[in-house]
């Protein structure tokens, strides 16, 4: 791998970081409340909430990063493959990506599952798109091995 690859690698997560903090400022602004389809407040402690929307935000993309450190060289094509086999491979992916998740995520709401793991995910009741993200660490270290 490329000192450009894990610099673009930095820039797109860079991006994304920005995107989500403000996604999550406009939840919480009062300029932007009138919007909002519920006014309630969600159950969670605001203490617990930013820093496990935080790390889940984070997780994939230091779970990516290390993927491609170590195994890139091995799982990326040197160049450019051809575009029909780059629009294949990519819709493949997520098509296979969604697959498997659907049934982790039906794994995820037996009582076990609720209990232990997904039910963190359950206690959001005014969804918004930060706390979309509200889940149990191991509920995204498991999405996001789906997709490596």
């Amino acid at each position: 791998m490329t000192t450009t690859f894990f610099v673009l690698f930095i820039g797109i997560f860079a991006i994304a970081t920005v995107m989500g903090g403000g996604l999550g400022w406009a939840a919480r602004s009062e300029k932007y409340g009138a919007l909002r389809i519920h006014k309630g407040r969600n159950p969670i402690a605001d203490k617990l909430k930013g820093p496990t929307i935080a790390m889940n935000y984070s997780l994939p993309w230091i779970m990516y990063g290390a993927f491609f450190y170590f195994l890139g060289n091995h799982t990326i094509y040197a160049g450019w493959p051809s575009w029909p086999r780059l629009l294949v491979e990519s819709l493949g992916s997520v098509l296979l990506y969604d697959f498997l998740y659907y049934f982790m995520h039906r794994a995820m709401h037996t009582k076990p599952g609720m209990r232990l793991i997904h039910g963190v995910h359950h206690k959001v009741r005014y969804v918004t798109a930060e706390s979309g993200s509200y889940l149990h660490p191991v509920e995204t270290f498991a999405g996001t091995a789906l997709f490596l």
